[in-house]
């Protein structure tokens, strides 16, 4: 069936906003055909509406259409071709490059309620005794196809391209308009993630996204054409990048400066943050004040964060913030001040150290 099927089709959606057919009022087909591989059709419906011109024996068949109306509706009843289901009987129109050839499922008999879109078939019946129903809009001369598909589509696989360390891009050809289905399997996991087109075409394409950074997956892609007809490529593996370096949005304190000594009453806490290369991570800001999450009150406006204790105690407290960005970058600040007397200074942690050694110096000299 490749050659039927190598036009560039519009999308499913595209047809679907076309304007729609209006119901017919009358509760049957307009013209019924009888076909058998061997024996001619039998039209039962309008004159001159419907004319077989071409058929190969049980494989093809070529009608000329001739509608008259806005929406017509036909019913086929085919006996004796050699399928295993109804579908791999496939009705198409000879339709331009810019317009979808295949018809699309209509969930009832009634073809002639249809609406929109103006293409429609509804099939039924078992292998032995096929029943296709069908709406073609118009008026128009049309040239109309029944062909038996029994063969699965043939593929081809492209380049994975676009690797990263969370996706790829993969693109697949077929020839004949066919569904695609690519399944990603983490290597050593049980389920598969699918990933299927959602219109019948020539060309399918994968933007794969979601994927863990420095890992191996199996990928393999499943076709399946219009009749059911399905086909699988072999497995085939795919790594993902490390994930680079996340760049680290920047804190700076503003207040109390680190190590400073402030007076008591009308202590605020603060910081500047600034986004570096990602956006930050919502809920992405973090403040810490005395070893506890501070986790309302909190004030974040033209990059500055401010909060202010209810109370400050006098003595030595400790103030940290974390930043989250979209990217997984982490940027800290750490710092501490001193509540007490104004103007007196806070002794850093080495000062502290210098002094202790001072002490111990003069106690030794007294002893000598």
């Amino acid at each position: 069936m490749s050659r039927l099927f190598l036009l560039v089709a519009l999308t499913a959606s595209a047809l679907l906003s076309a304007p729609a057919a209006p119901a017919q009022a009358g509760g049957t087909v307009d013209a019924t055909v009888t076909m058998t591989p061997e024996t001619t059709m039998v039209v039962d419906g309008e004159e001159g509406l419907i004319r077989l011109i071409e058929s190969e024996g049980g494989e093809r068949y070529v009608f000329e259409l001739t509608l008259t109306q806005s929406y017509t509706t036909f019913e086929f009843r085919m006996q004796g071709f050699d399928v295993e289901r109804p579908r791999q009987m496939v009705p198409s129109l000879v339709v331009p490059d810019t317009e979808f050839p295949l018809f699309h499922a209509y969930p009832n008999d009634r073809v002639w309620e249809a609406d929109g879109p103006a293409r429609v078939v509804n099939v039924t019946g078992s292998a032995d005794a096929i029943v296709l129903r069908l709406g073609v809009d118009g008026p128009a001369n049309r040239t109309l196809l029944i062909e038996r598909d029994v063969a699965p589509p043939g593929f081809t696989l492209g380049e994975v391209t676009n690797l990263t360390h969370f996706s790829f891009y993969q693109e697949t050809t077929t020839d004949e308009m066919a569904l695609a289905d690519l399944q990603v399997t983490r290597v050593g996991a049980a389920a598969h993630v699918e990933n299927p087109t959602p219109d019948y075409h020539i060309r399918q394409r994968f933007p794969v996204q979601g994927l863990d950074p420095a890992s191996e997956y199996d990928i393999r892609v499943v076709f399946t054409d219009w009749a059911g007809n399905s086909v699988a490529s072999d497995p085939y593996r795919v790594t993902t990048a490390p994930r680079p370096p996340a760049p680290l949005p920047l804190v700076e304190p503003l207040s109390p400066t680190p190590n400073a000594t402030v007076p008591e009453g009308g202590v605020v806490i603060s910081a500047r943050i600034q986004a570096v290369d990602s956006p930050l991570a919502e809920n992405g800001i973090r403040l810490f004040y005395d070893k506890r999450e501070i986790t309302s009150d909190l004030r974040y406006e033209d990059e500055v964060l401010t909060f202010t204790p209810p109370t400050a105690s006098r003595g030595l407290h400790s103030v940290a913030v974390e930043v989250t960005n979209e990217a997984g970058g982490l940027g800290v600040a750490r710092w501490t001040f001193v509540v007490g007397d104004e103007g007196r200074s806070a002794t850093p942690f080495p000062a502290l150290l210098a002094l202790a050694g001072l002490t111990l110096a003069a106690w030794c000299r007294r002893d000598d």
